[in-house]
């Protein structure tokens, strides 16, 4: 996620802080200023600066809170879009859902212990913190690519459309995958903790979708399928696009706040998206980039093409 784009409550909380504070100090200058004068210094220097500090605190901490309920606002806004824009394939409810140790199996709470809340050991005020046992990023990626291998996703997506793979041998089925991020999600270093997996099939006349969405910590799983006649698509391609995304950081709390706390915030993400195209509806999906995606689109336009011919 960009940086220099992100907000969070944290961050608005922290500038509200620092306001107060230096009008507790502009205030307490003005106070001296007006009744003490220290040796030989006159009290107007403190008094100006007293009044310098009052003023902008006040000033600063309205600009705070005036970008926080523009931050907040465009954050509802953007999850009415994902809401309306993705039907019945996640719900409303979604971002309801936290994502709760408690509830965790042993697999999702050492995935959401070890990668994205993950503490190294340093001295609090009184106690220590308990070092974590720390998940790397590949150790992140291949915890996912086994959870893939264990639900047989191509086997699943078949039963689910009714199909044998010897029906679907017009052209070698294709499989995406990529991280998911279109609703709240835990994120580090641009992974995050959901995925998806979307296998195309096809045959002589028409293209079957299965899409699964799944996340590493808890249970949520969403799945659909999706069928297109070749002579009514419109047009395939891949493209990618710059997305505004509101994920879930996981950090660490202050002095007396022991476990990790878990903010919203705001930053964008780079994604490659394929897309297949028909009247009045479009299909879309998270994929990783490269020569097998430009391959499946060049032998799809070429079977649509010969589908519309006849």
């Amino acid at each position: 996620m960009a940086k220099n784009a992100r907000y969070s409550k944290a961050s608005f909380r922290t500038g509200a802080i620092i306001c107060l504070v230096l009008l507790i100090v502009g205030l307490v200058l003005i106070v001296i200023g007006g009744t003490v004068e220290i040796g030989e210094l006159p009290a107007i220097p403190f008094l100006a600066i007293g009044s310098a500090l009052s003023f902008y605190s006040v000033i600063g901490f309205i600009f705070v809170i005036a970008k926080y309920y523009s931050w907040k606002k465009r954050g509802t806004s953007a999850k009415q879009t994902h809401n309306d824009r993705a039907g019945d394939l996640i719900p409303d409810n979604y971002e309801e859902s936290y994502y709760n140790p408690e509830t965790m199996t042993e697999a999702q709470k050492s995935i959401y212990n070890g990668y994205f809340a993950f503490v190294e050991e340093k001295g609090g005020c009184i106690f220590k913190r308990r070092k974590n046992k720390e998940m790397t990023e590949d150790e992140y990626l291949a915890a996912i690519a086994e959870k893939i291998r264990e639900m047989n996703v191509q086997q699943r997506a078949l039963n689910k459309l009714g199909l044998d793979i010897s029906q679907v041998s017009e052209i070698e089925p294709k499989e995406f995958r990529n991280f998911y991020y279109e609703s709240g999600v835990l994120l580090k270093d641009g992974n995050s903790s959901k995925f998806q997996v979307t296998w195309l099939f096809f045959s002589g006349d028409q293209v079957f979708v299965y899409d699964l969405i799944f996340d590493m910590c808890c249970d949520s799983e969403y799945e659909r399928t999706l069928e297109y006649f070749y002579k009514d698509i419109t047009c395939v391609y891949a493209k990618d696009t710059v997305k505004e995304v509101t994920a879930l950081d996981v950090s660490l709390g202050g002095c007396l706040r022991r476990k990790p706390k878990v903010d919203e915030s705001k930053g964008y993400i780079k994604t490659t998206g394929f897309y297949i195209v028909v009247p009045g509806d479009e299909f879309h999906c998270s994929m990783r980039a490269g020569n097998h995606v430009r391959d499946m689109v060049f032998a799809m336009k070429q079977k649509i093409r010969e589908k519309k011919a006849n």
